[in-house]
């Protein structure tokens, strides 16, 4: 955990996926930004996930932003920057690793080019290279600079205020069989890789707020579910008779826990695309914004903080829809 407020210095090199976040007023930050963070009292947040190479579209969200005159403090991105084909316990070569970090850079720049305040957790279709420590890489990573990626680690944006993230996905199940596999852990797994988070947030102060970023969402929660015929659309109509269950249990367990029921502002998450919308975990809010992608979604958050050192609170969350790109 970071022992200072400020923004880390390598979220102003370049950003990736959307999901939006305001703040505005209190005044003074990191001297990387043009709009401080350390004196607002208000923050605006772009969540944009999934993208999957998906620039374009990227793009159009920087465009539709700027006509609404929104300016984003921060920019949130729940991993799938893009497309590479994964299975449990086989890494691919080099190579094949170089291309999709590649790929992906494309991806954080776009995001960056709206904020570079620009957070972001690989998903279970990035490469290995982003769960890994960067000191002992294999390749020239051109992500490394890019935004900050911030799997298995606590960063504060504000007074009060952090952002908790963990990447990858567990493996899902259709009516208790195997569906999608999980990559790069199992639900186990992640538990174990989960706990040091869990227990970082437990000690932080009691009037803290977290928000809490991860590309699987939570077992038992709607948006980590795929109802519809179609796990990529939102607007296909049909319903099938055996959903698809992507959640995790682990992720579940950590966010009932006492601790994060008091602290966690909201679970922001991605990977279930169909599962675009909102649901709750007792007094915890489960957000996910689509992937910008294929639901061709993305969202908006507002938080507030109404008086200097207390707990921040949501103020609106809007998920956004651009029909026009389908």
């Amino acid at each position: 955990m970071r022992s200072d407020w400020r923004i880390p210095a390598a979220a102003a090199a370049t950003t990736a996926c959307l999901l939006l976040i305001t703040v505005s007023s209190f005044t003074t930050v990191h001297s990387a930004f043009s709009s401080p963070l350390a004196m607002s009292r208000t923050l605006t947040i772009l969540i944009v996930s999934d993208p999957h190479d998906d620039v374009q579209a990227i793009h159009r969200v920087a465009e539709e932003l700027q006509d609404r005159g929104i300016k984003p403090d921060v920019v949130l991105c729940p991993g799938d920057l893009t497309t590479m084909k994964s299975k449990l316990g086989v890494r691919p070569d080099d190579a094949v690793l170089k291309q999709y970090d590649d790929s992906s850079a494309e991806v954080l720049s776009a995001l960056a080019g709206i904020n570079p305040a620009l957070f972001w957790i690989p998903g279970n279709h990035d490469p290995d290279t982003m769960f890994e420590d960067p000191e002992s890489l294999t390749i020239a990573a051109s992500t490394l600079n890019i935004g900050t990626n911030i799997h298995g680690k606590l960063v504060q944006l504000a007074p009060s205020l952090y952002l908790a993230g963990y990447g990858g996905a567990v493996e899902a199940s259709i009516d208790g069989q195997p569906s999608w596999g999980a990559y790069p852990v199992t639900d186990e797994e992640l538990g174990a890789g989960i706990l040091p988070l869990s227990e970082e947030i437990s000690i932080l102060p009691a009037d803290s707020s977290v928000l809490l970023m991860t590309h699987c969402g939570p077992n038992g929660s709607s948006t980590a579910e795929v109802s519809g015929w179609d796990a990529n659309s939102i607007t296909a109509q049909g319903v099938r008779e055996h959903w698809v269950l992507s959640g995790s249990r682990s992720l579940r367990d950590m966010i009932q826990s006492e601790q994060l029921q008091s602290k966690t502002l909201l679970n922001v998450h991605g990977h279930t695309h169909n599962g675009c919308g909102m649901a709750r975990l007792g007094a915890v809010t489960v957000l996910n914004p689509g992937s910008v992608r294929y639901t061709r979604s993305y969202a908006v958050l507002t938080l507030a903080q109404h008086k200097e050192g207390g707990k921040w609170h949501r103020g609106s969350i809007e998920i956004v829809e651009m029909p026009e790109l389908l």
